[in-house]
């Protein structure tokens, strides 16, 4: 599997939110079946989140890939509690 994993960033400090392990390969190219990270709202109100996958929660991949930079989508909009 690919580790994927959601940070939040809060006031200029980033914080990993949830990591999760797909449970199949991702081809380069391709995409996979939704997934389902859990978070605590209080925790990521007014932050932006973002999404990385290949990336185990330290910011490091596993996966060697030809391009690295698609790997990560933003959400930049507040959320409410």
């Amino acid at each position: 599997g690919v580790p994927i994993t959601l940070y939040s960033l809060h006031n200029g400090a980033e914080s990993v939110v949830s990591t999760l392990i797909t449970t199949a390969p991702i081809a380069p190219g391709h995409t996979s079946a939704g997934y389902h990270l859990s978070m605590d709202p209080m925790e990521v109100t007014g932050s932006t989140l973002r999404l990385v996958a290949d990336d185990d929660g330290t910011g490091t991949g596993h996966i060697e890939e030809c391009n690295e930079g698609n790997n990560v989508w933003v959400l930049q909009q507040p959320l409410c509690p």
